[in-house]
This record gives structure tokens, C-alpha cells and sequence, in this order.
């Protein structure tokens, strides 16, 4: 859902005189080529799929918490309750994140050989 939230809003900023050639640009087809895969993991059970999105999913929450600790560090020294909360709650959700897109990972290489 999030993925076409963001195809919407991207593709409505390009038609309305965006610059097509910025990152928009690239973020819209990011998000439908995720959205096409999703669907065609939904209808056909494919193993590629499902081996791409979980690749996509480990390595994005991957940068992702690469960027949590550079946004943690940018905090003063000293633990402040926003920089634990930023923490917390940032490695709480993105651990979560990597384990799925790990697990549909291993699922994808364990069905392709199997």
C-alpha cells in the first residue's frame, strides 16, 4: 500500500510540471516495478518473485538501519529520550522488516532448488 501511495503522489507531482529527470523519475518506476512484483508473486506462486522481493526487502532494510545509525549519531552526546525513542522503535521496525524479507529470501533459494 505504501509503495502505491508513493507511485500516486510521484507520478501526480511528474504530470503537474515535475522535473523528469530526478529522483521522482526513478522512485515512481522503483515502486511499480515492487508493486508488479508483489502482484505476480499474488497470482502465480512464481519463485523468482519471491526471491527478488525478499533480496529487495533484506537490502533495503539493510540501508535503512545504515541510515537510523547515521540519523542517531547526529544526536548530541548523551542518551536523550528522542534519540533511545529514535532507536528503539527505528531497530524494533527495521529488524522486523529484515527478518521477513530474509526468511522470504531463504524461502525463494530453498524453492528454487528444491
Amino acid at each position: 500500500m505504501l509503495f502505491a501511495i508513493l507511485a500516486h503522489s510521484n507520478i501526480h507531482i511528474l504530470f503537474n510540471g515535475g522535473n523528469w529527470h530526478s529522483g521522482n523519475t526513478f522512485t515512481t518506476l522503483f515502486c511499480v516495478a515492487i508493486i508488479a512484483l508483489l502482484i505476480i508473486q499474488l497470482l502465480k506462486r512464481n519463485v523468482w518473485s519471491r526471491f527478488l522481493l525478499g533480496t529487495l526487502f533484506t537490502f533495503g532494510s539493510l540501508l535503512m538501519f545504515i541510515a537510523l545509525l547515521s540519523e542517531y549519531s547526529e544526536f548530541p552526546p548523551g542518551m536523550e529520550a528522542s534519540a533511545l525513542q529514535l532507536l528503539v522503535a527505528g531497530s524494533l521496525f527495521i529488524g522486523i522488516s529484515f527478518l521477513l524479507g530474509g526468511k522470504m529470501l531463504l524461502n525463494g533459494l530453498h524453492n528454487m532448488y528444491a
